[in-house]
């Protein structure tokens, strides 16, 4: 989260392992979610996306909702960036629809300015609806403060 690539990738390399061997599908979903952050702080949007993927199925093979709302997000974003906008869509408002239910304030954060973002620079720019996107985003982030870790400790 801190954006130390390196030691994160190392670390998220020897999760992934201990997930596969323990068959602990949570810990494992985790690692490629924490992967396709990496690889997207980089700048590998393929990457990303294909991680984010592994994550979501990974998530909704245990049916951990916290982590489907965050895949989701962070598959949606990937697509974004890599131009598949037409794709980004559904991902990031199915996302924002399961973290207003879960009350996942990050995530609805997250998917509003993903959502904002791209309806500033999407194939149709939208300004009255990104600035309301993004207005809404604003709100939650100030909220961050006392909710940012919750869904980590569920």
């Amino acid at each position: 989260m801190l954006e130390d690539l390196p030691e994160s990738r190392q670390y998220t390399a020897q999760a992934l392992q201990i997930g596969l061997l323990t068959h602990d599908s949570r810990l494992v979903a985790d690692a490629y979610y924490i992967q396709s952050l990496e690889a997207f702080y980089r700048k590998e949007f393929k990457t990303a996306q294909s991680y984010a993927q592994q994550a979501l199925s990974g998530y909704r093979e245990i049916n951990y909702a916290y982590g489907i709302a965050q895949a989701l997000d962070s598959l949606g974003r990937c697509e974004m960036y890599s131009g598949n906008f037409s794709a980004a869509i559904p991902n990031l408002t199915d996302a924002l629809d399961l973290a207003r239910k879960l009350g996942d304030v990050r995530t609805q954060y997250s998917t509003l300015r993903g959502l904002g973002e791209l309806a500033l620079f999407g194939q149709h720019i939208e300004l009255q609806r990104a600035r309301a996107y993004l207005q809404e985003a604003l709100e939650y982030s100030r909220q961050f403060k006392d909710n940012f870790y919750q869904p980590y400790l569920e």
